[in-house]
């Protein structure tokens, strides 16, 4: 997902924040709710679900009640969050697969009917078209590729703040690559009045 240098200062900033991470991350990742609750109407009856950049596993959580029967896999660069994932009883109840690793390097030993992010691909700096590519490729025929995230701020202040915790709020989305999936939502959202917005994204991988 990054160069060494920038995976060894994700993994470092995520050291940190996993402690508090489901605590104070409830006030500004807006939209991972809404994206999950709109997952059954794209596809009811998934096999294999995956979630790049799982972190404390409260998305895969919420995943294993919409989709009891489906299998689940979460990768993340940070092994802090990982095992914060680990703890939690839905993670443990439906036996879901925490992979620490870096996407990029990961080989699936199978295709995914939803592959899902959240606020990690601005996270990915200039990999983040790498990784969408990538997970296009992951993706059975039919199946759905699921990101909420960050999009863009006009205040310059912020987005260098934003840059200062790793989420870089420019260019984010590959047009030309998302554009191999027949779009399914695509909305763009205001967050604390403007002072950024925030956008969900589906898409269907379409038969070659």
């Amino acid at each position: 997902m990054a160069d060494n240098a920038g995976t060894t200062r994700l993994e470092s900033y995520y050291k940190l924040h996993a402690a508090i991470y489901d605590l104070s991350r409830w006030s500004f990742l807006f939209g991972r709710k809404e994206a999950i609750k709109g997952l059954p109407m794209l596809i009811k009856y998934p096999n294999e679900i995956l979630e790049i950049g799982c972190g404390t596993g409260s998305n895969l959580s919420c995943l294993t009640k919409m989709y009891p029967m489906a299998n689940f896999t979460g990768i993340d660069l940070s092994s802090e969050m990982l095992e914060k994932a680990a703890r939690k009883k839905p993670i443990q109840n439906f036996k879901v697969n925490l992979i620490q690793a870096n996407y990029l390097d990961f080989t699936a030993d199978c295709k995914y009917d939803i592959i899902f992010l959240s606020y990690s691909l601005t996270m990915m700096g200039q990999y983040k078209s790498g990784v969408i590519d990538k997970a296009i490729e992951d993706l059975n025929e039919g199946g759905v590729l699921g990101i909420v995230d960050f999009n863009s701020s006009h205040f310059g202040w912020f987005k260098k703040w934003m840059q200062y915790n790793h989420v870089e709020m420019k260019n984010l989305v590959d047009h030309e690559l998302l554009s191999t999936l027949e779009i399914e939502k695509r909305s763009l959202k205001n967050a604390y009045f403007g002072l950024w917005k925030y956008f969900i994204f589906f898409g269907r991988k379409l038969p070659n």
